[in-house]
């Protein structure tokens, strides 16, 4: 991923302690970041709640995104 443009990314698994550092991380670069996890979590631009079971869930979520970052269990 080329961290000069600022992307637009999902994050799966973003309420977990490595989701949710990796999605400040980016926040604080500059870059969107779409949260996406069973619960709300904090330090993403966006929180998506959902299980990446759930096909028309993790569709949704990953629209319009430029990277996906799958850190779920």
């Amino acid at each position: 991923m080329n961290l000069e443009r600022k992307h637009r990314v999902l994050v799966t698994g973003s309420a977990g302690r490595i989701g949710r550092a990796a999605a400040q991380a980016l926040v604080e670069r500059g870059h969107f970041v779409r949260g996406f996890d069973r619960v709300a979590s904090s330090g993403a631009s966006e929180a998506v709640v959902g299980s990446i079971g759930d096909f028309k869930a993790m569709q949704q979520a990953a629209q319009g995104v430029d990277t996906i970052i799958h850190l779920a269990a």
